[in-house]
């Protein structure tokens, strides 16, 4: 198990599960631990450990908790209720199965429904540990992000993350999104090929609609050589 840190400018207090760990930030300082397997009950024990030590009478405050997973669709509310959605999320991922939870949210400041799934066993223990709190998916925090941005820049912007060898990829412009979705990647050479794709099926310049790109260095020093990139924004990536 590998702990990291990093002091960020941020009041919010979250935990961000995923397959490979968790990071948690409070109080403006966020650590991740990197777990040596993916395991639910390696999840839960880990989290104990946090709300026990770390973060102490913090773990009662948490504001909010993000899911990292590639298990999820945003659906613009004009063409779907939560049904509808839920329909449609089985139909991309029918691999999801009764271990998990299909759970939705409105996102009324964007008129969209964002519908993902959780596994059960994760899902129990975060609701028993914190009730009162709500779940979201952990791509929806960098969907809203790149949307906000984008209101006044006048053109097309393309937003990256990649994460947990997983790549979520945003197409916005003037506030709106048009596209999201998220493929596993394993090298930089996949983010390259991914994020290239989204420019070739919208016709877009590599030299003229910026990406603004969240993830390793590694990968960041391989898109820079191809397309217009912003500096590496991870730091806005962060809960």
């Amino acid at each position: 198990m590998q702990v990291t840190g990093n002091n960020i400018q941020n009041n919010n207090k979250s935990i961000r599960f995923s397959t490979g760990g968790l990071s948690f930030c409070v109080n403006g300082k966020c650590e991740s631990i990197i777990f040596d397997k993916s395991d639910d009950d390696f999840h839960k024990s880990i989290a104990i450990c946090l709300c026990e030590n770390s973060l102490n009478d913090s773990c009662t405050d948490i504001w909010d908790i993000y899911i990292d997973n590639p298990y999820y669709t945003i659906i613009p509310k004009e063409i779907a209720d939560k049904d509808i959605c839920i329909s449609a999320f089985k139909l991309n991922f029918p691999e999801i199965n009764s271990n998990h939870i299909i759970m939705s949210e409105d996102i009324d400041r964007h008129n969209m429904i964002s519908t993902f799934g959780i596994h059960k066993g994760l899902y129990d223990f975060i609701k028993k540990q914190f009730p009162l709190h709500k779940i979201h998916h952990y791509s929806l925090s960098n969907i809203v992000k790149s949307i906000e941005h984008s209101k006044n820049s006048g053109s097309k912007e393309v937003w990256a993350n990649v994460s947990n060898n997983s790549i979520f990829i945003n197409l916005v412009e003037n506030g709106k999104l048009l596209l999201t979705n998220s493929f596993n990647v394993k090298k930089p050479t996949d983010s390259l090929y991914y994020i290239g794709s989204v420019y070739e099926q919208f016709n877009l310049s590599t030299k003229n609609t910026e990406l603004y790109f969240c993830g390793d260095n590694e990968h960041f020093s391989l898109l820079k050589k191809h397309i217009s990139l912003s500096n590496n924004i991870s730091d806005l990536c962060e809960l």
